[in-house]
């Protein structure tokens, strides 16, 4: 889509970048992983920013090939499901409307929780669903669509003393 080859000023998640980029300034020197890199508009928001320190992933080989042209930062094809996924160095795990269509979600923040205590330190986690106005304005899309109910059921995976960010 035209949309994903466009600047990352341009786009319509830019606001919600903003909003990602004011948490990880509150981090002493944020290592960010990203699930769903996408075309690597928000490593190329960052990497203007100045964060150094970033690693994203998508299941899009395009998307993958699009993002290293775009930017500095490292990218790989990987699945949020698969353990190794989650093995850098990293102090902060974004998930931007990803979610919504990763047909074993939860699964994803197990990996996560494993890595966590494989690695031996806690991370901040920013994940971002679609809202219920999303699903007013676009229809449904994705294999789940996230309510009060199933946001719930993530944070009792989520371990109490994380410092976790769920935005709808």
């Amino acid at each position: 889509s035209e949309q994903y080859h466009s600047d990352y000023k341009v786009s319509h998640y830019y606001e919600m970048w903003t909003q990602v980029l004011q948490l990880l300034r509150m981090v002493q020197e944020p290592r960010v992983l990203e699930i769903g890199c996408g075309t690597g508009q928000l490593a190329h928001y960052l990497y203007d920013e100045g964060f150094r320190h970033y690693h994203g992933f998508d299941f899009s080989e395009e998307a993958v090939r699009i993002a290293s042209q775009r930017v500095p930062q490292s990218f790989c094809v990987a699945d949020a499901r698969a353990p190794e996924t989650f093995d850098h160095n990293y102090n902060v795990v974004t998930c931007l409307e990803v979610l919504e269509h990763v047909d074993d979600d939860l699964k994803v923040f197990r990996k996560i929780e494993e890595s966590e205590k494989r690695l031996g330190r806690r991370f901040l986690q920013i994940h971002i669903f679609p809202s219920a106005v999303c699903l007013w304005l676009f229809g449904l899309h994705g294999v789940r669509q996230y309510t009060p109910r199933t946001i719930n059921k993530i944070r009792k995976i989520v371990s109490k003393d994380k410092s976790l960010v769920l935005y709808r």
